[in-house]
């Protein structure tokens, strides 16, 4: 780990990277776990065969990021250590290390991914390098550019500039489209091993002056689940704290919420009682309340449902992340929904987690979910389906219940066709209530064609609480618009809806 000490009284307050930022490796020896990956790229580097254009794949904190900017440094290295391999301090280096190189660009298309933006990047890319040798622009999350941007960037691809080099880095490559893709050096960044991670964090450690028990390395190994940046920022929480870390230092820092409190969000999620999961809710302290720290750990427990449920009488705690305590308190739930109950449950907010609402809250936004939750599923409404959240979490989990469970299903099944069949006879007084006619005249007074095809294309599903959910077909204009008609229908909603969800035309 490197210190940079330059900063002096006139410079202002020092600014300090988190801890993971101050270990990020200066050369290409210093990556763990992605020897494949890397020795491809040195070999190319050195044979000066290196093609314009990578992509670099796979889980967050393996890696991506991090080689992107080692390219950089090793194409424009004043001192190199050996063939494709950087030196790590000369001045190109340390600009690069620092995020200020001119001829290093880094976009994250997460918040700048939209078309303009990478007009704006393609008009500028072709020219002569300032500094080095050659110019390398790293897109960071390549999957959240919109579709115009990577059409525009897909024709760069295929004649780049010269001594420009492209770094798409993406947690998602199946999103991708294959034009882009196929113009690419793919290059596969998996989860770190167990034994690559325990040597990284035993040296860390050492460095930063800490001792770690065994047993809280191996428990730093298991919530990392595979990533670096996880295992070495849930280190860094220790710094100050204590020298001599033990697991449940570890635990207490990386789950401010406690699990227990996360189970009885579930149990009042199964007892179909919203008010008991708004009071489960507010009992975790207000500052807690945040997709940060709830989303996570729920849905690590309404997986561990699922499983319970998907298969009875088997020990799934070697395939979760929840303490045996929790799993104990799920179990009898599980053999009360069965598994396409658990399983609806987990699509929901696992869909829900990653498109908050820009309009609410986290507070307000978790609130929906839960009531949501309550209200979706064969058991709500139904005697069957009524549990409490106190007899569950006590009971004992009896034969009889895991058996039972796949029998009420049909019923169940049968009685949610009814209740969506008859909620799409209400359609028109819904839509009508959230601006759908408004939202039809700007589309024709827009004289967008794309649009227009793409509202021809879609039809209303259903409206649950602020939530639109949408069809549309997988390809074509629809798809294409998605983005669009997601502006107009909620500027015509007027505050009525505050998210859409879009799923497959049947």
């Amino acid at each position: 780990m490197s210190n940079n000490n330059n900063n002096n009284n006139d410079q202002g307050p020092a600014v300090f990277k988190d801890i993971a930022q101050q270990c990020r490796p200066t050369c290409f020896a210093q990556v763990v776990g992605q020897d494949v990956a890397i020795q491809t790229v040195q070999r190319l580097i050195a044979r000066k065969s290196l093609p314009p254009t990578l992509a670099l794949m796979g889980p967050p904190g393996t890696g991506k990021t991090t080689t992107a900017r080692l390219v950089a440094m090793a194409l424009n290295c004043a001192n190199p250590d050996g063939p494709g391999e950087p030196c790590g301090v000369c001045s190109s280096c340390e600009l690069i290390q620092r995020g200020v190189h001119p001829d290093v660009l880094e976009v994250d298309c997460a918040t700048a991914g939209g078309v303009d933006d990478m007009r704006e990047l393609i008009q500028t890319v072709g020219l002569r390098a300032q500094r080095g040798v050659v110019r390398v622009v790293v897109l960071n999350e390549f999957q959240e550019a919109s579709g115009p941007a990577r059409t525009s960037l897909a024709g760069v691809l295929e004649e780049p500039p010269p001594n420009v080099v492209f770094c798409l880095t993406t947690t998602k490559p199946a999103s991708i489209p294959a034009p882009i893709m196929t113009r690419c050096l793919q290059l596969r960044f998996n989860p770190v091993g167990d034994e690559p991670l325990r040597d990284c964090l035993g040296e860390i450690a050492e460095e930063l002056g800490l001792v770690l028990e065994p047993e809280a390395l191996s428990e730093l190994i298991r919530m990392s689940n595979g990533s670096v940046r996880t295992a070495v920022n849930a280190l860094g929480r220790q710094i100050g704290v204590t020298t001599a870390i033990t697991a449940d230092d570890i635990k207490r820092t990386a789950a401010p919420v406690d699990e227990q409190r996360v189970a009885e969000l579930v149990l009042a999620i199964g007892s179909r009682s919203p008010i008991v999961a708004l009071e489960a809710l507010q009992s975790i302290p207000r500052a807690l309340r945040s997709f940060d720290y709830v989303l996570s750990p729920l849905l690590s427990q309404l997986h561990a449902l699922y499983l319970q449920a998907a298969m009875p009488g088997t020990d799934v705690a070697p395939f979760v992340d929840c303490s045996s305590a929790v799993l104990k308190r799920l179990l009898p739930l599980a053999a009360q929904v069965g598994a396409a109950q658990a399983a609806v449950w987990l699509d929901i907010t696992d869909g829900i987690a990653y498109r908050p609402s820009r309009l609410m809250s986290d507070d307000a936004h978790l609130q929906m979910l839960l009531v949501r939750l309550c209200h979706t599923g064969p058991g709500h409404g139904q005697g069957q389906g009524q549990l409490h959240s106190s007899s569950i979490g006590q009971a004992e989990s009896p034969a009889v219940q895991v058996q039972a469970a796949p029998a009420v299903l049909p019923a169940a099944v049968a009685a949610q066709v009814a209740a969506r069949e008859e909620a799409r006879s209400g359609y028109a007084t819904t839509f009508a209530e959230i601006g759908w006619a408004a939202a039809e005249k700007a589309v024709a007074e827009s004289g967008n064609a794309v649009l227009k095809q793409g509202w021809a294309a879609i039809k209303p599903v259903r409206v649950e609480a602020t939530v639109l959910t949408m069809s549309a077909p997988s390809r074509g204009s629809a798809k294409s618009a998605r983005s669009a008609l997601e502006k107009v229908l909620l500027e015509a909603a007027a505050g009525a809806l505050t998210a859409i969800v879009w799923e497959a035309s049947r």
